[in-house]
Parts: structure tokens; sequence; C-alpha cells
């Protein structure tokens, strides 16, 4: 009998084994993973969140990088959102604080300077500084954040599981067996042999085997809040010049990813198929990228579950909460999730965990849905989302709040969240939020005169780096970084 069988081989599976084997690392872990069931995406990104899973769970992390074909991700590129495209890059040399406030953000927005002076330039220009490729910087560039092939990760994982001591076995679940006294899950049942364990991680995916089929676990819908519902992948070759940015680019119906690795670039389309049909997708994607071969079609229904851990499992991963991939979030949400169960679990609080669960993902929610509120209204979808869309309660109150300021270090300080003060403060302004007028205002009675010296100093300093720093492309660090490894 094992202490956790986590049902389902994908990499929130993996991911999720790999936590709980660390944190408990005398007790028994399988995964159950069918062969029948492929894994979903042809890139994936994640957010800086993942540089904490592998410190945690003690993998290297150019290890990683070659293994997985990973390449750098400093942020998120926004294209044809708004008349000025904008980057999503929370950037460490422009978000130091002064008693809760962010004084170089308050400079550059009262200034109505370009969104993009607000991120490290080479961010944003597919280059790294020579400084970080030196033995003392240990080879390693101050970003957290990565694109990979998704099916390279999920190899990878499954070797340092197995390496782990982590059971991994084949096989089709077909049901469960729950015992009439308590409501608990006693086993899994194949055609041919039955699993037993005190503890289920239900890593399913959107069929939610066990969370939703077999507990009855309510799906909450948040459709109303997210019109966005289906979507298209495909591959394309990589190029010599590599971003180390996802690109989300708007169009008429939704919005394309576009997400780099080191041997190809991975594509979707996100869509809703309230407005547009699978061949008027088709057709604006081969517009724009020429003949292609779509390698998969996903249907979602954005929400999550009623609760996260009902009697003895939770949900994790798809078979959890999916909100749509802007921003990444989908492999955060694992390793924040299981991070917050490792604490919990030993008092087996399963009231307090939904709730911080639920927390986590009203943060996703609030965040993502941001992005919407924009100008657009050039086809039927833009102009349902520039005049129907439900905002969710939250996003309600920051509009009003942040209007004529800029949010405070500590106001977003949602346990195990993913966005905080900074990253609103990016988008606020992007998106055309801010009443630039008012940010100046309380920029002029924040900061002395003094201040705003020493600041304007250190802005000058930065500007001063980048335009005299030696640079290597992005492909090119990553063959120094090979020679490291």
């Amino acid at each position: 009998m094992k202490d956790f069988i986590i049902l389902g081989g994908g990499n929130s599976g993996y991911i999720s084994a790999l936590i709980l084997k660390t944190a408990f690392p005398e007790m028994q872990i399988q995964i159950i993973e069918s062969k029948n069931i492929g894994i979903i995406g042809v890139g994936e990104g994640s957010t800086e969140h993942w540089n904490n899973f592998l410190k945690y769970i003690g993998i290297n992390q150019l290890e990683m990088i070659w293994e997985c074909g990973a390449t750098y991700k400093s942020g998120i590129f926004y294209k044809n959102w708004k008349k000025r495209d904008y980057y999503h890059i929370v950037s460490g040399d422009y978000n130091l604080c002064y008693n809760d406030y962010f004084p170089k953000y308050g400079k550059l927005i009262s200034e109505n300077q370009d969104p993009i002076e607000l991120v490290s330039r080479w961010f944003t220009k597919n280059e790294f500084p020579k400084i970080y490729i030196e033995k003392e910087n240990k080879g390693l560039p101050p970003i957290n954040q990565f694109h990979f092939d998704s099916y390279k990760l999920n190899n990878f994982l499954r070797k340092v599981a197995k390496e782990r001591g982590i059971v991994v076995t084949e096989d089709d679940i077909i049901s469960a067996t729950i015992s009439e006294d308590t409501g608990d899950i006693i086993s899994l049942k194949s055609k041919d042999k039955e699993y037993f364990s005190s503890f289920f991680v239900d890593c399913s995916g959107f069929k939610s085997h066990i969370m939703k089929n077999t507990l009855g676990v309510k799906w909450v819908s948040y459709d109303k809040h997210f019109p966005l519902n289906s979507a298209m992948v495909w591959q394309s070759d990589a190029t010599e010049i590599i971003d180390c940015y996802t690109t989300a680019e708007a169009r008429d119906y939704g919005w394309t990813w576009k997400i780099p690795t080191q041997d190809r670039i991975g594509n979707g389309y996100v869509y809703s198929d309230s407005f547009a049909t699978e061949d008027m997708i088709l057709d604006e994607i081969e517009k724009k990228y020429g003949k292609v071969e779509i390698q998969k079609k996903v249907k979602f229904n954005p929400g999550k579950l009623e609760k996260f851990w009902v009697k003895n499992c939770i949900g994790v991963g798809l078979s959890g909460s999916f909100v749509e991939p802007l921003e990444a979030t989908a492999l955060t949400s694992v390793i924040q999730q299981m991070f917050a169960f490792t604490l919990y679990y030993p008092s087996k609080d399963d009231d307090r965990y939904n709730e911080i669960i639920d927390g986590m993902f009203d943060n996703i929610v609030d965040y993502v849905q941001l992005h919407y509120i924009c100008d657009r209204n050039d086809t039927s979808f833009w102009k349902y989302c520039k005049n129907d869309l439900v905002l969710t309660d939250n996003i309600k109150r920051y509009l009003k709040l942040w209007k004529n300021r800029l949010p405070q270090k500590n106001e977003l300080n949602t346990p195990w969240g993913m966005f905080n003060a900074e990253n609103y403060i990016i988008a606020f302004y992007s998106l055309g939020l801010f009443d630039t007028k008012k940010i100046k205002q309380e920029y002029d009675i924040m900061m002395s005169e003094t201040q705003k010296s020493h600041l304007n100093v250190e802005l000058d300093k930065l500007k001063n780096f980048e335009k005299n720093s030696d640079f290597f492309s992005h492909r090119k660090l990553l063959s120094l970084m090979k020679e490291l490894c």
C-alpha cells in the first residue's frame, strides 16, 4: 500500500510527485500513467516560480536546460493588444521599493514614457550581458523563467522521478473503490490490477477522473469572465534568433502564442467558439503563417473545482483548475499548490488549504482578465470584451483603487499567489488604466528633490550599463552554457 498515488503522468503529475518525495522522503509514492493519453502543448512556458521548484528538489538548472531544449524567458511581449505594444517583465533594476512605493515606476509613468522604459532594455533585444556568463556568476543569467519542449520536459521529469525512487506504472484506470463508511477512496482499479493508497492526487487533466467523476466534486465555470474556450496548436521551425520572451499577439477572435525552444517554436491560437468556427480560425492562421499542420485541437471550460481537497484526494493541474494559457500559469499552479499541500497535509487541514488555493486561483483570474480591458472593438469578439465581459469583483475594485495611484508593495500579498503590485503596475500603465497626471502628483509628493536626483543617477547608470556592456545573443549564450554544463 502506497502513501500517495498520483493519477496522471503529465508534467503536473511528475512535479507533484517530486515535491511530495522531497517533502516526505520516507513515504512511498506511485504514479499511474496511461500510454493512451498524451500531454497538451507544443511548447510550454513557466513563471519565475519554476526556479524555486528546481532548487527545492535539487535539479541543476543547466542540466534541465539541455535535457528539455529549454530557453530563457524574460517575460511576455503583448503585441496588438493596444496601440503601443508592451512587455510584461518585472525587472529587479526597476521594482525597488521605498516605503512600499515604487519610485522608478512612479517617475517613468508620470513622464508618460513608453512602457518599454519600465524594463531592462536588453531583455527585449534577445541579448544577455557577457558579465552573466563569467565564472563568478556561475554562468547563470538573472532570469528564473523558461520555455520548454513539453515532451522533453516530461521525459526529463520522469527520469528524475525514477531516480528518486518514485514508482512509475503504465496502466489505464477504469474505476475506483470508495469506503461506504468514510467516503474515502480505497483504491483505483484497472482491467487487471487494483492500486491501494492512503492518499490520492488527481492529475488526470480536464477529465478529472477522481475528483469529478468519482467523488462528484462540482466544476465551477468562469466562462462569464473568460469567453475563450478553444485552442489549436502547431509547430514551426526554430530560427537563428531566439526570442527571450513569449509573444502573445492579439488576433480577430482571441490571441496566438509563440514559444521558442532550442530546436523548434511552439505556436497556438486561443479563441472563442462562440465567435468563430474552426474554419475561420484556420483561415486566419494560414493568412498569417502560411500552410501549417495543426497537431492538436483543445476544448476547455475555464474554471475550477468547488473544492480542491475532498476526502483523501486533491485535484492538481488541469484536473483542479484552468483559466486559459495567457501568462503561463499552468505549471506554476501545480508548484504553488503542491508547496502549500506539503504544509497542510501533516495536520490534514483541508479547510485552510481549500481557502488558500481558492485565493491563489482568484489571483490568476484577476490578473489574466485585466488584459482584456482594452480599446479593441474591430471584431465581434473584441466588442464583446469591451462591452459585455463580466469583470470580477476584485478587478472592479482595483480599477477604482489604482486609477490615481500606484499599487503598493504589500497590497497584494496573496498566500501562494503569482501576481503582485509590480505586475499590476506594468499592466495598468501599458493598458492605459492610470491617470498619469495623478500618478505624477503622487510621485512629486512622495519623493523629495534630493531623492529624485538620486533616482535620476540610478536610472542613468542603468542606461549606461545597457549602452556600454558587451552582449551575447540568446543562442550564443546557450551554446556557451552547454560548455559549462
